[in-house]
C-alpha cells in the first residue's frame, strides 16, 4: 500500500524551515515545471540580448550629477522590497499555496535586474562629437544630463542613470514592462497572505470577520506594508508602460511627445502601429 501522505500544515503558520521542507516535498512536479519555465524565460532573454547586440560601452555613471545612478534604484526600489517579500510573504505562500509562487517571484526579480542592467549599461546611440555632421541624423538630440548627443533621443532616465535612445530603448521598455508585471504579481501574494490568514483565523478562532481581518493585518503587517509599496509602484510603472506603448504605436519619442512635436503636422515616421512596433 502507498505510504500515507504527510499531515496538512498546522495553523497558525509554522516556522519557515518546516514550510519550505513540507511544501517542496508535496509540490515537486509544480516546482520542476516552474523552474523549467523560468529557465526558458532566461534563455529567451539571452537570445534577445544576442539578437539585438547592444553595445555595452556606456559609462557606469554617464550623468554629470552623480546622484543619478541605476545602482541606487536597483538596491533600494527593486532588490530590497523583493528580498523583504521573500522573507515576509513567500514562506506563507509556500506553505499554504505552492512553492511555485516563490520560484516565479525570484525569477521575475532576476529578469527585471537583467533588463535594467542592459538598459543602464548599453550605449543609447551616442554620436561622438568628432563625428557630429553639419546635417545631424533625424531625431538626434543633445542630452544635457550627460553632455552627449544621442541618436533618436527619447529621454534621460534617472532610474537607470542613462540616456534612452535608439540603442537601448527596447531594453528600457522591457525593464518597464517586467517591473510592472513583477509589482502586480508580488502585490497579489501580499493580498493573498492577509486574506487567507483572515479566513483561517475566522474559521479556527471563532471570531467575526472584522476581528479576524484586524488580527490578520496585525500578524501580517509586513505583507501590508509591502503590498502598499507594490500597489503604488505597480500603478505608476503600469501607467508609464501604457504611455510608452502609445508612443511606440504612434512613432513618437518622449521628447517629441512632451513638446507636442506632431500635434499640428503629420508625423513622417508613423507607418502604422504594427510597423512601428517592428521598427
Amino acid at each position: 500500500s502507498p505510504p500515507p501522505s504527510p499531515p496538512p500544515p498546522p495553523s497558525p503558520p509554522p516556522g519557515v524551515k518546516w514550510c519550505v521542507s513540507y511544501a517542496f516535498g508535496e509540490y515537486v512536479v509544480g516546482v520542476t515545471v516552474a523552474a523549467l519555465l523560468c529557465s526558458l524565460a532566461a534563455l529567451l532573454a539571452l537570445a534577445c540580448l544576442r539578437r539585438t547586440r547592444p553595445h555595452l560601452s556606456s559609462p557606469l555613471l554617464p550623468a554629470k550629477r552623480r546622484r543619478y545612478s541605476g545602482l541606487i534604484t536597483w538596491l533600494l526600489l527593486i532588490t530590497a522590497p523583493v528580498m523583504g517579500w521573500l522573507f515576509a510573504v513567500a514562506p506563507y505562500a509556500i506553505c499554504y499555496s505552492s512553492p511555485v509562487a516563490a520560484v516565479v517571484g525570484l525569477a521575475l526579480w532576476l529578469l527585471v535586474s537583467f533588463a535594467m542592467g542592459v538598459a543602464a549599461l548599453s550605449d543609447p546611440g551616442v554620436i561622438p562629437d568628432l563625428k557630429w555632421p553639419d546635417d545631424p541624423p533625424p531625431r538626434a538630440k543633445h542630452d544635457r544630463q550627460t553632455g552627449r548627443c544621442v541618436h533618436k533621443f527619447d529621454h534621460f532616465c534617472v532610474f537607470i542613470g542613462n540616456s534612452v535612445g535608439r540603442g537601448n530603448y527596447r531594453w528600457f521598455l522591457s525593464f518597464v514592462g517586467l517591473t510592472s508585471l513583477s509589482a502586480l504579481y508580488l502585490l497579489a501574494w501580499c493580498v493573498f497572505h492577509v486574506v487567507d490568514l483572515a479566513g483561517r483565523l475566522e474559521l479556527e478562532g471563532g471570531v467575526d470577520r472584522g476581528t479576524a481581518f484586524a488580527k490578520a493585518v496585525g500578524q501580517a503587517i509586513g505583507s501590508v506594508v509591502l503590498g502598499f509599496y507594490f500597489a503604488v509602484m505597480g500603478t505608476l510603472v503600469s501607467l508609464l508602460l501604457v504611455l510608452h506603448c502609445y508612443l511606440v504605436s504612434t512613432a513618437q519619442t518622449t521628447a517629441e511627445f512632451m513638446r507636442g512635436r506632431w500635434k499640428k503636422e503629420t508625423n513622417p515616421y508613423d507607418r502604422g502601429a504594427r510597423s512601428n512596433w517592428l521598427d
